[in-house]
């Protein structure tokens, strides 16, 4: 049995999954830069191996898990008792790591005359 968000669900319903770059000064109104940044289907029209494979390993699982570690918390009882918890730490923000995923994302948003800076 498979478990599944209404979330994920409509999100591989949309076949897509969209970055949308927001400026400081942006207005209302102004257009927004809108790119596609990974496909949850591997052909033109969703397949049932592509949903299981998404409720199997889920884009945003993929993409989420990558930014937290689960780190010791050391709390002191006594001068010589000290607790270990664990607890979920947030890793420093950065473009996601999910396999390819940082190099699409900075190329959607590359202008398409310019060569790219590595």
């Amino acid at each position: 049995m498979k478990f599944y968000d209404h979330g994920a669900l409509s999100k591989f319903s949309e076949g897509a999954v969209k970055a949308i770059l927001h400026r400081p000064a942006e207005k209302e109104g102004d257009p927004r830069e809108q790119r596609i940044i990974a496909r949850m289907w591997s052909d033109e029209a969703p397949q049932s191996e592509d949903l299981l494979r998404q409720m199997d390993q889920p884009f945003q699982y993929l993409n989420e898990a990558r930014m937290w570690r689960v780190q010791e918390l050391h709390v002191p009882l006594s001068d010589n008792v000290v607790m270990l918890s664990p607890c979920l730490g947030r890793l420093p923000d950065g473009v996601s790591n999910v396999p390819g995923m940082a190099q699409e994302i900075q190329a959607a948003f590359q202008p398409h005359n310019v060569t790219p800076l590595d």
